[in-house]
């Protein structure tokens, strides 16, 4: 008895670790982020039978699923018992969804929007995660911002470096405001010249220093927020601009952290609170809407160039190398 009892538990063992096995490859097929905790298998068995497959996912969980695979990934997710799923790269992460209900998708209006380059600068380039990306992301904003006529405005944190040269460099031959001139009010004066913006902080937020007066003077109501770090200064900027009513555009692929956790608790605080999450490339298409619009061409040739050089950061397949 004692031997069957033994070979019983043994069998159920194997079983139980090979669902576990197959359950992590059809979760992770189906795109459930690695954050979401599933319970484990003694906590599920000491659960009410009567509770629903749903509860065993957290109500915050960012996966979407079609109507037939929900319930057969639910099944096989909670007999596997899984604590957690298997990490993904950071660079999958960067675009995981998320979703709010106080975000109201609507398209920025190239007219009353501006650009905020949130301290982009050399002395966080040994320590942040993917700054060569994301330096490449908001220098294919900045360049499409400044054939489009928006305003830019770039914050540097005192008491580090300058901004970086690859940012910089994008501002050849163009004077920068370190104040907001009266006649700025009118849109016609704004669409005459490239309307660039420089000032320095030592609060967190952006929205300090020139971005009050240009706000007042301005009044944008889309901001387009990128920069670094997602869960210091982005945030803040994105909380203070939302909080007078603002929409907020956070671009995914231009906001970074030194660490992965903090950009994606930030990133997930930021759309609780009613900011919309875009990427750079489909943001600057919404802003053209159309084929026919005479800036067309001139961001095509950007959005070629930053398409090459995210094509050339896929891993090669085996057959490609």
């Amino acid at each position: 008895m004692h031997r069957h009892l033994m070979g019983a538990a043994a069998r159920s063992l194997r079983q139980t670790s090979t669902a576990a096995v197959r359950a992590s490859k059809r979760c992770a097929a189906l795109g459930i982020a690695p954050a979401n905790v599933i319970p484990t298998a003694s906590a599920a068995a000491a659960s009410s039978s009567s509770a629903s497959a749903s509860s065993l996912l957290p109500v915050s969980s960012k996966t979407t699923f079609s109507s037939r695979r929900l319930p057969f990934a639910l099944a096989t997710c909670a007999t596997a018992g899984l604590t957690t799923l298997a990490t993904q790269s950071h660079q999958t992460q960067q675009f995981s969804s998320v979703s709010s209900p106080n975000s109201k998708a609507r398209f920025p209006d190239p007219s009353s929007a501006a650009f905020l380059v949130c301290d982009i600068q050399e002395t966080f380039r040994p320590v942040m995660t993917n700054y060569d990306s994301l330096i490449k992301a908001s220098s294919f904003l900045i360049k499409s911002g400044l054939d489009l006529g928006i305003p830019i405005l770039i914050s540097e944190q005192q008491p580090f470096k300058p901004t970086v040269q690859e940012i910089q460099q994008l501002f050849s031959g163009i004077s920068m405001h370190t104040d907001v001139p009266s006649d700025l009010q009118n849109p016609e004066v704004r669409a005459q010249h490239p309307n660039v913006f420089h000032y320095t902080k030592t609060r967190f937020s952006m929205w300090s220093g020139l971005l009050p007066e240009f706000d007042r003077i301005c009044d944008p109501k889309d901001y387009v927020l990128f920069g670094i770090e997602a869960h210091v200064c982005v945030k803040q900027t994105c909380l203070d601009l939302l909080s007078r009513n603002k929409n907020v555009y956070i671009v995914l692929d231009a906001i970074e952290s030194q660490n992965s956790y903090d950009r994606a608790t930030a990133i997930q605080a930021m759309v609780n609170s009613g900011a919309i999450p875009v990427t750079a490339e489909g943001l600057v298409y919404e802003l053209m809407r159309d084929a026919k619009h005479p800036k067309f061409k001139a961001i095509l040739q950007h959005v070629k160039e930053y398409s090459q050089y995210r094509r050339s950061l896929k891993p090669k397949s085996d057959s490609q190398l």
